[in-house]
């Protein structure tokens, strides 16, 4: 489970159990997380993704996922803003 943390000093970052991951922008529901430490499962550089009950695990290089799912259409808002931010 996901718990918004609620101390102002850690307002920009989501527990997941006893890991903190900041959070890097919010835009339409969505909510995309760098997690600094998780090279082990997915060995190259990822951001993850959260919208409603889905989670996903996004490649910053080439925007497709690796892990997870999320609907469609947030996935292409998703892809956009990395295109957009990440890869210029």
């Amino acid at each position: 489970m996901v718990m918004p943390m609620n101390t102002e000093e850690t307002r920009l970052y989501y527990k997941t159990g006893d890991i903190k991951m900041p959070i890097i922008s919010m835009f339409y529901g969505i909510i995309v997380q760098l997690f600094f430490f998780d090279i082990d499962k997915h060995r190259q550089p990822h951001i993850h993704v959260r919208y409603a009950e889905f989670t996903a695990s996004i490649d910053i290089q080439t925007a497709e996922i690796l892990d997870g799912e999320i609907p469609r259409r947030q996935l292409r808002l998703v892809q956009a803003w990395v295109k957009s931010t990440v890869m210029n």
